[in-house]
């Protein structure tokens, strides 16, 4: 969406609803593009989901967030004011029929990166599984798994956060 500040105030530059494509740059019409279409949720989505279930309990364990991010391939994915201080979470989701994720290998440099503002690391696996899901005991090998879609229900299971140990 491209803007311009005329007389102090910041508008779109374009007509409409000011939206370009950002691939064609022609204008984007968000009622002309609905769909009824099932779309399956990308990673980047259920990244971004994952580290909303995580803020959510953090926030309601009476917490404050410092900051968020959800781009899979960057962490920390949150921080926090903890107990002690600040504390950082690596925040990883997964799909059925994995049953949890694992940590990233390269934690330990993670820790050196963030210990100037919180040496207090933390782990949060965050699985997702669709409703519609057969839960096939054969699923790993036959691939009979329910896709997550997005606007549909899917069953969450998160618990909690796992903290992280240096030597």
């Amino acid at each position: 969406m491209p803007m311009r500040k005329t007389l102090g105030e910041w508008a779109p530059v374009e007509k409409g609803w000011g939206l370009l494509n950002a691939r064609t740059w022609r204008s984007v019409n968000p009622p002309d593009i609905l769909s009824d279409d099932q779309i399956e949720m990308s990673d980047w989505e259920i990244q971004d989901f994952a580290v909303q279930v995580v803020r959510n309990r953090i926030e309601k364990d009476g917490h404050t967030l410092m900051s968020w991010q959800s781009y899979p391939h960057i962490d920390p994915s949150i921080w926090f004011e903890g107990p002690e201080g600040p504390e950082w979470v690596v925040v990883r989701a997964v799909r059925y029929p994995l049953k949890k994720a694992e940590k990233p290998d390269n934690l330990p440099e993670l820790h050196k990166s963030c210990i100037a503002v919180g040496s207090i690391g933390n782990f949060a696996s965050v699985l997702f599984t669709s409703l519609h899901d057969p839960f096939d005991a054969l699923a790993e090998q036959n691939g009979n798994i329910a896709p997550l879609h997005r606007g549909e229900k899917i069953n969450i299971q998160y618990r909690g956060l796992q903290r992280l140990t240096f030597s």
